[in-house]
């Protein structure tokens, strides 16, 4: 149940509504508000177009911007293709320059170990050349000498430098002085 008040509230409000529809239909608005009509329709379009041209930049955008990451993408793969090749020459440039400095290490090793071959074959120089054993014997006697010679102008003695002779030496010397003592008498 209603409270009296409320519905004689309600019944004049839904009056008043009924009165003011059928009398809206029958008014014509006036100008002022054809105005306002016109200007809002303007301001509508306006806005529209606004809105269209906003649109439009933005689907412009988004175009722009997918066309460079493709053409990015294109790029981006081809200069990794190319840092790669590039990564790859220089590693096969230094691989090759290892492999040939490893050649040329081992060359030299070789050459060394030819030559430190040689010099143990070859014979001393207290030897000589010839095969004859008196001239063998006379290189011997004149590198003894030289030794010799040598520790008497270093200032060791004499009994010093006897001293480190070896026996084969020591013979030479003594065959030699022997050798002087006796040519007096051969002449």
């Amino acid at each position: 149940m209603m409270d009296p008040f409320a519905a004689a509230m309600a019944k004049k409000v839904t009056a008043k509504k009924s009165a003011m529809s059928a009398s809206a239909s029958n008014l014509k608005p006036p100008n002022e508000t054809k105005a306002m009509a016109l200007g809002q329709a303007a301001r509508r379009k306006a806005i529209e177009a606004t809105r269209e041209k906003a649109a439009a930049k933005e689907r412009e955008d988004k175009a722009r911007y997918e066309k460079q990451n493709k053409l990015k993408a294109v790029v981006q793969g081809n200069l990794a293709a190319s840092v790669s090749n590039a990564k790859e020459q220089v590693a096969a440039k230094v691989k090759a320059a290892r492999a040939d400095m490893r050649e040329r290490e081992a060359k030299a090793k070789e050459e060394l170990a030819e030559r430190i071959k040689n010099a143990r074959n070859r014979p001393m120089l207290s030897e000589g050349n010839t095969a004859n054993s008196k001239s063998k014997n006379l290189a011997k006697l004149v590198a003894t000498k030289k030794v010799l010679e040598a520790y008497k102008e270093s200032g060791l003695s004499t009994a010093y430098a006897m001293r480190t002779l070896t026996d084969e030496q020591k013979d030479l010397l003594r065959e030699e002085e022997f050798i002087t003592k006796q040519k007096p008498n051969y002449q």
